[in-house]
């Protein structure tokens, strides 16, 4: 099956009054820092250098874009599946620190289980769906074990909840902005609007097997 992904986590006491628990996910020699606010919070900073290019093993990176001074973030991957499973399977039920919309360019419908929120839904998802994770809302994803050869195409664009509350106060927007989850549902607008932002030296997506 080739290269597996080796997970080790650790956590340690932090000098905030706060008393948070600072975790250490260990992939592949790579660490990926987690905040564990309390027994049953951990925040996952998804735009973090450390978190995109490590989470499967090999890296699946192909692509980092940054706009609005780094406010607003893609990533473009590509993976085998089982790589993409062994990493899911490696990161527990977190809390996103940003607002994350995963884009799923998968040119066969893929089979995932999701748990958004305190919900559980199993999907079977298609090129043009998104899901929609919003900051602070419980998320935790497992892939199907079908096909483990098959290589898959993905996006998540990242939005700092600062960017985006700035933006809604210029609109006129005041106050808290409940953001809903959203499970993994066709959004052709959207998916057209990624296809101007993406580079396109990048020949980017290489076809799936």
């Amino acid at each position: 099956m080739g290269d597996c992904l080796h997970a080790q986590h650790s956590c340690s006491q932090t000098v905030k009054p706060s008393s948070e628990l600072v975790c250490t996910f260990y992939l592949d020699g790579t660490s990926v820092l987690l905040i564990k606010d309390t027994i049953s919070k951990m925040t996952l900073d998804y735009g973090s250098a450390a978190f995109a290019p490590y989470l499967v093993a090999p890296p699946s990176l192909l692509s980092r874009i940054g706009l609005r001074s780094g406010q607003v973030q893609l990533f473009n991957f590509q993976a085998r599946l089982f790589d993409l499973r062994q990493g899911a399977d490696a990161v527990p039920s977190h809390h996103p620190k940003q607002h994350v919309v995963c884009l799923h360019h998968f040119q066969r419908p893929m089979k995932l289980e999701r748990n958004l929120d305190g919900r559980n839904r199993r999907e079977t998802s298609a090129n043009g769906d998104i899901a929609f994770l919003p900051a602070e809302a419980p998320t935790r994803l497992r892939l199907g074990k079908d096909d483990p050869d098959r290589i898959v195409s993905y996006s998540y664009l990242i939005f700092e909840p600062s960017y985006l509350a700035e933006l809604a106060l210029s609109n006129g927007i005041g106050g808290p902005i409940d953001f809903v989850p959203t499970f993994a549902t066709p959004d052709p607008l959207l998916h057209s609007a990624f296809r101007t932002i993406r580079l396109p030296q990048e020949g980017w997506p290489v076809a799936e097997s």
